[in-house]
């Protein structure tokens, strides 16, 4: 994954986006909490910079609920640089989506951050 946040920070979004929908059913299965969460901060961080705050509020809701759960491992390291990114994007939407999202548990959130885009 780390190689699509670099593909993703280059502006290709609609590529990082395919790619990490390809990658999150993969390292989900594996069980992968960690690499699972990055993923969908990742799309969260796509949905916010593409225009979807909604989406991005949904998905970061629930990384948020995640966390509060139980220590995530490196994520500490990397989230205040996706935090940054995506909550630049707050507003009504967002906040709606944010409130949506923290209902959500971690395989639910996955099934949204695959759901067509719409």
């Amino acid at each position: 994954l780390f190689n699509l946040s670099m593909l993703l920070n280059g502006g290709r979004m609609s590529e990082s986006e395919a790619r990490v929908r390809e990658v999150l059913p993969l390292v989900t299965r594996m069980g992968d909490r960690q690499q699972t969460i990055l993923a969908v901060a990742l799309l969260a961080q796509i949905a916010a910079g593409t225009g979807r705050p909604k989406r991005a509020g949904r998905l970061w809701g629930a990384i948020e609920v995640e966390e509060a759960r139980a220590p995530v491992g490196q994520w500490e390291t990397q989230r205040d640089r996706f935090a940054q990114v995506i909550l630049a994007h707050t507003g009504p939407e967002f906040e709606f989506g944010r409130a949506e999202g923290r209902h959500l548990s971690l395989d639910e959130a996955v099934d949204c951050a695959l759901e067509k885009v719409r």
